[in-house]
């Protein structure tokens, strides 16, 4: 598949600007790994298929305009390496380290459970195998949860690295055009590890 289109070269943001002080936010909540291999096992819920199905059906595109009219220091999508692959991304690219909250990533309703469950996806086992030597995670960081945010996902949201003093625009431009956008981290100084995943 290729993708061609025309972009300003002064708009283009890429996933390898994130400065030390900026923000981290994600416009979807994660876990439509885990509800797709629910799926497959037989052990979902209507519930918790609807909900999968809204957020994999829902555009980025407005949540894409709203960091174009504020601006951001980086930005990516959330896809097949997972959050954290895709932070170890960013975070090797902008050469900083990235501190995630897990406790304060959004989930879709009923992944923690079927992750609980033992119903991981295989890619979730392959990336956090590759990012083995590239993260630290405390201690009380939840088990479930930590699958889920190495768990491919299908459609995820973006993740923006935005400038303190831009956070309050940001949100507001969101809540504009009725896209969610919550807090998942900050960006630090460079340290001896690109993510470190701790609670808030």
């Amino acid at each position: 598949m290729a993708v061609t289109g025309l972009v300003h070269p002064e708009q283009v943001i890429g996933n390898n600007g994130a400065q030390p002080s900026d923000v981290l936010f994600l416009t979807k909540p994660i876990g439509n790994g885990i509800l797709a291999t629910a799926i497959k096992a037989e052990m979902i819920s209507d519930a918790s298929y609807q909900e999968g199905i809204k957020w994999m059906t829902m555009l980025n595109k407005n949540a894409a305009a709203a960091v174009e009219k504020v601006g951001a220091h980086a930005l990516t999508d959330v896809t097949g390496f997972g959050m954290i692959g895709h932070l170890y991304e960013m975070a090797l690219g902008s050469q900083v380290e990235i501190e995630v909250y897990a406790d304060k990533v959004q989930i879709i309703e009923g992944a923690r459970e079927y992750a609980e469950m033992g119903l991981i996806p295989e890619g979730a086992y392959k990336n956090r195998s590759y990012l083995q030597d590239k993260f630290l995670s405390d201690e009380d960081v939840d088990s479930a949860v930590l699958d889920i945010l190495f768990s491919p996902e299908t459609a995820g949201g973006l993740l923006i690295s935005v400038a303190e003093d831009k956070v309050e625009m940001l949100l507001e431009a969101m809540e504009q055009r009725q896209c969610s956008c919550f807090t998942v981290g900050r960006v630090l100084n460079k340290g001896f590890t690109p993510i470190r995943i701790r609670n808030f």
